[in-house]
């Protein structure tokens, strides 16, 4: 069953899944460690001039290594990098395929922060 998340205006994410037996990271640079969106497949629906971007926690530089000015705080369960959904006319996405193992459990978690910034 795939659900989608929605937001209006600006939004940073950060993802983590994890398999609940051994606490291994699933997804590819789930936490965005990489700075970029290395290892998800990224639809900006279109956007060319404002796409989302992965940018640093906890510093307020301007777009796209920052979010318009705005200081992003630290996220609340650490990490660097979040991803930053700047458009408010278009839907745009990051996805990764993964595989599951049948009767493992795995726990999903996510931090969002809206800025009260967005597309100028």
């Amino acid at each position: 069953m795939n659900k989608l998340l929605k937001f209006t205006g600006a939004a940073l994410i950060g993802v983590l899944l994890q398999s609940g037996a051994s606490q291994a990271n699933v997804l590819l640079n789930g936490g965005f460690e990489t700075g970029n969106f290395s290892g998800w497949t990224v639809n900006t629906g279109g956007e060319g001039t404002y796409p989302q971007v992965v940018i640093a926690y906890n510093q307020g530089g301007a777009y796209p290594t920052g979010a318009f000015g705005e200081p992003i705080p630290t996220a609340p369960n650490g990490g660097n990098y979040g991803a930053y959904f700047v458009s408010d006319h278009t839907n745009e996405s990051i996805s990764q395929a993964i595989s599951l193992t049948q009767g493992q459990s795995y726990q999903v978690s996510f931090e969002v922060y809206s800025p009260n910034n967005g597309r100028r």
